[in-house]
Order: C-alpha cells, then structure tokens, then sequence
C-alpha cells in the first residue's frame, strides 16, 4: 500500500494523467491540423497573387513613362514648331526627335504623329513584339498627346489624352 507521500508525488500525479489521457490530448493539439495548414496556403496564395498584380500594373505604369518623356517633348517641339511656321509638323523628324516609327528594342512603344481635320495627334503604340522586352502581352494600348487646331484658332490647346483602348 502507498503512503499518503507516495500517493501526492508528482510521479504518482504524472502517472494518473497520462493514464487519465490528459496528457495524450495535450500532445495531439500542439500540431496543426491538414484542414488548417492548407486553409493558410490558400491565404498566402491568394495574397501572392494580389501582390504580383499590383506589382505588374505599377511596372507597366513605368514604362508609361518613356511615352510620356516622348511624347512631352513632341508636345513642346509641335508647339514651338506651330508658332514658328503657323502648321503642325507632320513627323517627328520635323521636330528634330528622333524615335522609332516601328518596334525595336531600344524602346517599349513605337510613335507616330496624325493629323486630320480635327487635330494634330503625336501617339506611343505600346509594342506586342519586336520592342524593349518585355513585350506587352494584352490587348494593344497607345498614350497621346492631342492638339485641336481649329480654323482662325492662333493659340491652339495641347492637351494630354489616354487612346481608350486601342490606337487611331
């Protein structure tokens, strides 16, 4: 028989427990469950995915920025140019700029300069292939500037314009 010392050890106490299945159950919970563990994945893969998002739109809106230093410059050179010979310049060669009219791999868009009745349009094509790589892989998207020259109009309006979706 025990004795009332024998029976309060903690021996005697762990023994209980771990025969009560305390002890057992204590165990099994600090792991973490299948159901758990993917629960997470699904998080961090959604997470994942919202971030390369983001991250793609804002390195595109990068590259912007080669059409827009362009066609910045065209918008002053087309400026200077209307006050000096009272029309638009037709090309960009017109205004000492030289950019490529085509796809190459020094740049992300390729440029061209309209014009019609309704105005003057220096425009940056975004290039799907033969441009600075990486090429653009959606559906075409174009910057421009646009300048309304209207009949007796001697001070005509630049103005920055987006091209929707597509290019003139």
């Amino acid at each position: 028989m025990l004795t009332r010392n024998e029976a309060n050890s903690p021996a005697k106490k762990l023994a209980t427990l771990i025969e009560s299945g305390i002890i057992n159950h204590m165990n099994r919970n600090k792991a973490f469950t299948l159901l758990e563990l993917i629960v997470v994945i699904i998080i961090i893969g959604i997470l994942a995915t919202l971030g390369l998002t983001q991250y793609t739109r804002i390195v595109e809106k990068g590259r912007k920025a080669e059409a827009a230093a362009i066609l910045g410059e065209a918008r002053t050179l087309q400026s200077a140019y209307y006050t000096q010979n009272g029309a638009w310049a037709t090309s960009y060669t017109d205004l000492g700029i030289s950019v490529p009219a085509s796809c190459t791999s020094t740049h992300y868009y390729s440029y061209t300069i309209y014009s019609d009745a309704s105005g003057t349009r220096g425009v940056g094509a975004r290039c799907t292939s033969g441009g600075k790589s990486p090429n653009w892989t959606g559906t075409g998207y174009c910057v421009a500037v646009w300048s309304e020259h209207l009949p007796g109009d001697t001070h005509p309006d630049i103005e920055w314009n987006g091209c929707g979706g597509g290019c003139p």
